[in-house]
């Protein structure tokens, strides 16, 4: 048995990445590796093999999805800034709701609510760690370390995600 590293050592058939390890070996233990494999799937029970496929399979990351507006991402928004919303004597609904939302480049602009609802696009992360602070507390945060699929991090409470 061998290991191929370079294109050139590929046997035919098959296209491999440079990365990728090549194993290659004769047909006649090839042929008794697959009667062995045969034999114990045959004689294995189903629940076994169910329950070996369940611990060994590979977790899903678990992702959320960031908010979005001009191209930036919102890591948070403060409460509202100004929120009134009346009736006029006419019977007409006035609204004057606004919300200061702070992006992933240390900037924040006040934006009406209602825009920021229309106007938002969500963008998928990967969870990569959470970590809680000031546990037990009323001011107890959930914080996660996320990463987009550009590979940019962020680190956001999960109030903002989603």
């Amino acid at each position: 048995m061998e290991l191929a590293k370079e294109k050139q050592d590929i046997p035919q058939g098959g296209v491999v990445e440079k990365n990728d390890e090549v194993v290659t070996l004769k047909k006649s233990d090839l042929d008794d590796l697959m009667s062995r494999l045969k034999r114990v799937e045959f004689a294995a029970d189903k629940s076994h093999l169910a329950q070996f496929d369940e611990q060994n399979q590979k977790a899903p990351s678990k992702t959320v999805k960031l908010r979005m507006i001009k191209e930036k991402i919102v890591l948070s928004w403060d409460n509202m800034v100004t929120n009134l919303v009346e009736k006029t004597p006419a019977g007409n609904w006035y609204e004057d709701q606004k919300v200061k939302l702070n992006f992933e480049d240390g900037e924040s602009e006040e934006m009406l609510f209602m825009d920021f609802n229309r106007r938002f696009r969500l963008l998928k992360a990967e969870v990569l760690s959470k970590t809680v602070e000031n546990q037990g507390t009323e001011d107890e945060k959930t914080i996660l370390k996320v990463r987009t699929a550009e590979g940019r991090e962020y680190s956001v409470d999960k109030r903002f995600v989603n």
